[in-house]
């Protein structure tokens, strides 16, 4: 299944409706890599195996895959109290990091399916605080999906 590039904010139960910042982070500037170096090791994302996402929708349906995205938070949320954490849906192993941070790991990405940790399709990773600066953010997603057994869409960037 195809991911989509997701920040929200996971508000505490008691959170007014107005105070949800859900969907205010603009997503710019998205770029894929097929990987070229081993697992865990960051590329270089200025590459020639790296292209430009024209939209939101990446697979990595039977590969292991970098993607980087700038994400722009308005301070209202990067200043907010409320718990804020990063939602990914995708049929994939992932680990993300957000402005050099690591976050987690969701399952074990790796460069063949012998190495690969399935993880669970939606996952959310919570965000220390400050961790989400007003403006400019970079996020960082390792990705493998060589256990899935359907391509849900053709394949995407």
């Amino acid at each position: 299944m195809p991911i989509l590039l997701l920040l929200l904010l996971l508000a505490a139960p008691h959170a007014r409706a107005q105070d949800s910042l859900y969907a205010q982070v603009e997503v710019r500037e998205v770029y894929v890599c097929d990987s070229t170096t081993r697992a865990g090791v960051i590329p270089d994302f200025k590459s020639s195996a790296c292209i430009r996402a024209e939209g939101q929708f990446i697979s990595p349906y039977k590969r292991h895959i970098w993607v980087v995205a700038t994400l722009i938070a308005p301070r209202v949320m990067a200043e907010s109290q409320q718990p804020l954490g990063f939602f990914l849906s995708a049929k994939a192993s992932s680990t993300l990091w957000l402005n050099g941070s690591k976050l987690g790991s969701n399952g074990l990405p790796a460069r063949t399916r012998d190495h690969e940790v399935p993880g669970k399709m939606d996952t959310a990773f919570a965000l220390p605080p400050n961790a989400l600066k007003a403006g400019k953010n970079d996020v960082i997603i390792e990705m493998s999906g060589h256990h899935s057994i359907i391509r849900f869409w053709p394949r995407y960037t």
